[in-house]
């Protein structure tokens, strides 16, 4: 799955203070690793670059991206990507950031 990469944006709907920002994660790892894989946020954090792992796992596997709000960590929008041998597929949960009431 070498140089394999995949763009996420959020879009963040409702009420709330989201000045403090965002937080991405791989399988809760802040920021990934290179045995899941890296992301990297772009511009003010509602985007980022999903790098998967130079050496796919075996067997296949979820991984689990995550934004989390900075000011409340209860507003979490989430997708999943399958990484296969040789091959991933993108799978998306709507990545949003739940509203605030």
């Amino acid at each position: 799955v070498k140089d394999s990469e995949k763009t996420f944006k959020a879009k963040v709907k409702g009420e709330g203070d989201f000045r403090e920002g965002f937080e991405w994660y791989v399988n809760d790892i802040l920021g990934g690793n290179s045995v899941v894989g890296t992301i990297t946020p772009r511009k003010n954090e509602k985007r980022a670059i999903y790098k998967a792992p130079s050496i796919p796992p075996n067997p296949s596997t979820i991984i689990i991206i995550k934004i989390k709000s900075r000011g409340d960590s209860s507003r979490y929008g989430i997708a999943e990507i399958m990484i296969k041998k040789e091959k991933w597929t993108c799978k998306v949960n709507k990545l949003s950031v739940p509203n605030y009431r």
